[in-house]
């Protein structure tokens, strides 16, 4: 394989096979308030779904401990703004994954 074509070939990743070896790290700021990803977040997400793969930011999965800059998906209306996230995401054929923030 060639260097420059190293980040462009496919790889297998447990059960999913990336279109690349590009890898979006979590965000260090959210793009959330009062635990609900902001519609600018559909735009950050959309325009790098041509990667690999994206991990998104620490998600809230209970209310037991919130932080109101990080988004959450415990309520049905988290559950809607992340829908129109990853429905974006799926229609570039991008995938990510949700890193979970418990404590």
């Amino acid at each position: 394989m060639k260097p420059d074509s190293c980040l462009t070939s496919s790889v297998q990743l447990g059960a999913y096979t990336l279109s690349n070896r590009i890898v979006i790290a979590p965000r260090a700021r959210s793009l959330a308030q009062n635990n609900l990803p902001q519609p600018e977040a559909v735009n950050y997400y959309a325009d790098r779904a041509a990667c690999g793969l994206i991990i998104t930011e620490p998600t809230l999965v209970s209310p037991v401990h919130t932080l109101s800059n990080y988004p959450g998906i415990y309520t049905r209306q988290q559950v809607r703004s992340w829908r129109k996230i990853t429905e974006c995401v799926r229609e570039k054929n991008g995938k990510f994954f949700f890193t979970a923030l418990v404590w």
